[in-house]
């Protein structure tokens, strides 16, 4: 195995452990969102600010998912990524073409669980927006994701 494939391994296995990780708490938990995924999405936004970690620039939200959508598809990751608007406060995330989906999505089934690049996309909300997001599960899909994300209630 080369070092390429190794890697891919690793962050496939990555992936399984949060998958894992939502799906325990979930089943140990009454509130199992506002103790892990609250906690995930706040770590994302701190780590991004104090290990100087730009987690994506932009004037306002919607620029912020431009260039979100843009890091991910040139990261190779995904082969399309987008962000349908459905009201000032309301956005579909489009995952297509996940790097993952073949191998995870297929084996795992995930259900009641979040995407990762959506926990990411829900930290930049949070972040340009001011608002908590509400903590909504991922609908999987043979080659990506579509998540809601929006102002928590």
């Amino acid at each position: 195995m080369d070092e390429k494939e190794a890697i891919s391994d690793v962050e496939l296995l990555s992936h399984v452990l949060l998958f894992t990780y939502q799906k325990t708490i979930r089943a140990l938990c009454i509130l199992p969102h506002e103790y892990l995924t609250r906690h995930i999405i706040d770590s994302i936004k701190k780590a991004s600010g104090d290990m100087k970690i730009i987690l994506v620039d932009g004037m306002n939200l919607d620029q912020a998912f431009e260039n979100y959508s843009a890091t991910l598809k040139n990261s190779g990751l995904v082969k399309n990524v987008w962000f349908e608007k459905l009201s000032s406060e309301e956005y579909m995330l489009h995952i297509d073409g996940c790097v993952y989906a073949k191998r995870i999505h297929s084996i795992l089934k995930p259900r009641n669980v979040v995407c990762r690049f959506a926990l990411l996309a829900m930290a930049i909300y949070e972040k340009f927006s001011g608002y908590k997001v509400e903590l909504t599960d991922s609908e999987f899909m043979e080659k990506g994701t579509k998540t809601i994300i929006k102002k928590s209630a």
